[in-house]
C-alpha cells in the first residue's frame, strides 16, 4: 500500500511510504529553490513519485499535515497556498480592494477561533489540485498539525513508550502539545494555545533584526556572548508554565492589559489581526512583542541570551512536570522550537531522563512523513497489526543522480573533472592542507541539517574556520559549523555522549560540552560556551563519508571534520547537480567532489 503525505503551506514537503516502509521525502524548497517554501509541494510530490517509481494511480491514500487553514472561504487565499509563489506572508496575497472587508472579517468574526476544519469547498479545492495531478483514485485525508509533529517524532525514535512533546509557533490552533506513545498509539494528555514559546523567540529574533521564522539559529549562537539575567525579566513576563506544568501559559495576559467587557472582545480581535499581519501567531504574542518595547537600546547579545535562557528554562519545567506525571524517561520531541539544539541539550540533561530523540525534520517539513505514518498505524490497526516505532538508518530519502547525468552536466558547464581511483582519500588530504570541499554523493539529505552528501567540508584545526566559511559563504552565523565526528570517537569527545544520546546524535540535532582534548585539537568546531552541535557518523549509515573522515584522520590525528550545508546564503542546500556546479562556480567551495569526480577550477 503507497501514501503519499504531504504538508502544504510553510515549509511545503512530500514523502512516500509503501508498505510503511520510508521510500523518499523531499522539500518543495530543494526543487524550487526558495527557502521555506510556502504552498503547495507539487515538485516535491513528482519527486517522491518518480524515486519511488510509483505513478499517481498506484498511491491509496493522501495524508495531508493540517485540519485547518486560516481564512477558509477566501479563495485567493486558498489558492495562494495551492498554487503559491513560495513567499511566506499570507496577507501579502490580499488584494487591497479587499483589505478592508478582511480587517473587519478578522477582528469581529466569532468564529474565527473556534473554526477546526477546512469547510467542504476549501477542501474540494484541495482534492481537485491532487486530481489534476493524476491522483484520481486516492482518498485525501486531514490529519492535526500538532499529532503529526508527535507521529513523527514517536515512530522513529525506536522507543515506547515514550513522552512525546511537540512546541512550534503554531497549527490548528495549538502551538504544543503533550502525548504518550504506547503500543503503537499516540494518546494527547495536554495542548497549549494563546500562548507560544516559538512565537516569543520569533518576535525577538525580528527584534534583533534577523529574518523570523528563518534566523533563529543566529539567535541561538549569538547568545552565548550574551549576559542571560540582564535582560530577562520582560520575556519571562510574558510566559510561563501552568501550575500542574502541563501546558504554558501568559503571565502578561490580553485580559490584564485590556480588561473585561466588549470592548475588551474587540481589542482581542485586533490582536489576532496584528498578529495576522506581523506572521506571529497565536494571538497572545501580541503582549510578548509590546514587551520588547522595554529591550530598546539593549545589546542584542543580551538579549539573545534572555530569550534563549528564558525558553530553555520553561520547557525545563514542562518536561520535568510531565516526566513526573508520566512516570516516563525517554523523551521524544517534534515542532520548530526543537531546532534549537542547546534547549534539547538542557531537556537531555533533566534528572531522570533515559533517553532524548528529536525528529531529524522537525519542523513542519517533517509533518508530511508524520501525517503518512499516522494514516499507515491506523491501517495496521484495521488489519489487526500493531504499527511499531522503530530507528532510522539515515534519512537520505531524496534523488540520487547517476554518473551519467552528472557527467552531462559537467559537460555543459564546460568543466573538466578528473577521475579518482581514491575519491575519500582526496578529499581527506585537501581538507587537511586548508582546501574547502564541495561534497555531492549518494540520495540528498530529507530535513534542515547537511549530513554527508550535500556538505561543505573543512579543517577543525583551523580556529578561523567559522569566520572564513562565512566570507565565502556571505553568511552571519554566530555559532561555529558543525563538525562530523566517527562513531567511534564520539564518547571520548562529546562529554555527555552515550546510549541515551547516539541516536539524537546521528541527525546533528543536540549540542554537547566538549572535552578538554577536543577542544584543543578541534577548536574551530567549539562554541564560545564550550559545546558543539556534532553529527555523529557511522560506517553503515554513510560508509563514504565515513571514509573521508577515517583518512583524515591518519592525515591529521582529528577524526572530525568540519561539516555544513552546501549552499550560498539564503538559498537551500542543492539538490541536483547543476546546484552544485552554481555553488562551486559562485566561489562558496575550493573543490568539487561530485560522484567519482573531483572538479577544480
Amino acid at each position: 500500500m503507497n501514501i503519499l503525505g504531504v504538508n502544504f503551506g510553510h515549509d511545503g514537503t512530500a514523502a512516500l511510504l509503501s508498505g510503511g516502509r520510508i521510500v523518499a521525502a523531499v522539500a518543495e524548497e530543494r526543487l524550487s529553490r526558495q527557502k521555506f517554501h510556502t504552498g503547495f509541494p507539487s515538485r516535491a510530490i513528482l519527486e517522491c513519485l518518480r524515486i519511488g517509481g510509483v505513478s499517481p494511480d498506484e498511491v491509496s491514500v493522501i495524508a495531508l499535515a493540517g485540519k485547518f487553514l486560516p481564512f477558509e472561504g477566501r479563495e485567493y487565499l486558498v489558492d495562494m497556498l495551492l498554487d503559491g509563489n513560495g513567499g511566506e506572508d499570507v496577507f501579502s496575497f490580499i488584494p487591497l480592494r479587499q483589505l478592508p472587508s478582511e480587517l473587519v472579517r478578522v477582528c469581529l468574526d466569532p468564529f474565527v477561533r473556534r473554526s477546526k476544519t477546512l469547510g467542504p469547498a476549501a477542501r474540494e479545492r484541495v482534492v481537485a489540485k491532487f486530481r489534476a495531478l493524476g491522483f484520481e483514485r486516492a482518498s485525501v485525508e486531514w490529519f492535526d498539525h500538532h499529532l503529526c509533529h508527535a507521529a513523527s517524532a514517536y515512530y522513529t525514535s525506536g522507543v515506547d513508550p515514550a513522552l512525546v512533546i511537540t512546541a512550534d509557533q503554531g497549527g490548528d490552533w495549538l502551538s504544543a502539545s503533550v502525548n504518550v506513545g504506547r503500543g503503537g498509539i499516540l494518546r494527547r494528555l495536554a495542548g497549549t494555545s494563546e500562548v507560544s514559546l516559538g512565537a516569543l523567540y520569533s518576535a525577538v529574533t525580528e527584534f534583533l533584526g534577523f529574518t523570523p521564522n528563518r534566523h533563529e539559529g543566529k539567535v541561538t549562537g549569538l547568545a552565548a556572548f550574551g549576559d542571560p539575567e540582564r535582560c530577562a525579566a520582560p520575556l519571562r513576563a510574558c510566559i510561563g508554565v501552568s501550575d500542574d506544568g502541563r501546558r504554558f501559559e501568559g503571565r502578561l495576559n490580553l485580559t490584564a492589559l485590556y480588561g473585561n467587557g466588549f470592548l475588551s472582545k474587540i481589542r482581542r480581535r485586533l490582536s489576532i489581526l496584528r498578529q495576522a499581519l506581523d506572521r506571529h501567531w497565536p494571538s497572545s504574542a501580541f503582549a510578548m512583542r509590546d514587551q520588547l518595547h522595554r529591550l530598546e537600546g539593549e545589546g542584542r547579545e543580551d538579549v539573545a541570551a534572555a530569550v534563549q535562557r528564558v525558553l530553555e528554562d520553561v520547557i525545563a519545567e514542562h518536561v520535568d512536570a510531565m516526566v513526573r506525571e508520566s512516570g516516563l524517561r525517554d523523551i521524544v520531541l517534534a515542532g520548530g522550537v526543537f531546532s534549537n539544539v542547546k534547549v534539547n541539550q538542557r531537556v537531555f540533561e533533566r534528572p531522570g531522563i533515559r533517553s532524548i530523540f528529536i525528529h531529524p525534520n522537525m519542523g513542519d517539513g517533517g509533518n508530511a512523513l508524520g501525517a503518512a505514518l499516522l494514516k499507515w498505524a491506523e491501517v495496521c490497526r484495521g488489519r489487526g497489526d500493531t504499527f511499531m516505532p522503530f530507528r532510522l538508518a539515515d534519512v537520505y530519502f531524496g534523488r540520487e543522480y547517476s554518473d551519467d547525468e552528472i557527467h552531462r552536466v559537467l559537460d555543459r558547464f564546460s568543466l573538466k573533472p578528473e577521475p579518482c581511483p581514491d575519491l575519500e582519500a582526496a578529499v581527506a588530504r585537501h581538507v587537511a592542507e586548508g582546501r574547502i570541499v564541495g561534497l555531492f554523493q549518494g540520495r540528498m539529505e530529507y530535513g534542515p541539517r547537511a549530513l554527508g552528501n550535500r556538505s561543505i567540508l573543512a579543517d577543525p584545526r583551523d580556529r578561523c574556520i567559522n569566520d572564513v566559511l562565512n566570507r565565502r559563504l556571505r553568511r552571519t552565523e554566530f555559532m561555529p559549523f558543525a563538525p562530523s565526528t566517527l562513531e567511534e570517537r564520539a564518547g571520548r569527545a562529546y562529554v555527555g555522549y552515550g546510549p541515551g544520546s547516539q541516536y539524537a546524535a546521528q541527525f546533528m540535532t543536540i549540542t554537547f560540552p566538549v572535552s578538554n582534548s577536543f577542544a584543543k585539537e578541534a577548536p574551530g568546531v567549539v562554541h564560545v560556551d564550550g559545546t558543539a552541535r556534532p553529527q555523529v557518523v557511522s560506517q553503515e549509515a554513510n560508509p563514504r563519508f565515513y571514509r573521508i573522515i577515517a583518512e583524515f584522520e591518519k592525515f591529521t590525528g582529528v577524526p572530525s571534520v568540519v561539516n555544513t550545508s552546501f549552499n550560498m546564503h539564503e538559498e537551500p542546500i542543492v539538490c541536483t547537480p547543476e546546484d552544485a556546479v552554481r555553488a562551486f562556480l559562485a566561489g562558496a567551495v575550493d573543490l568539487l567532489a561530485i560522484g567519482p569526480w573531483m572538479v577544480t577550477r
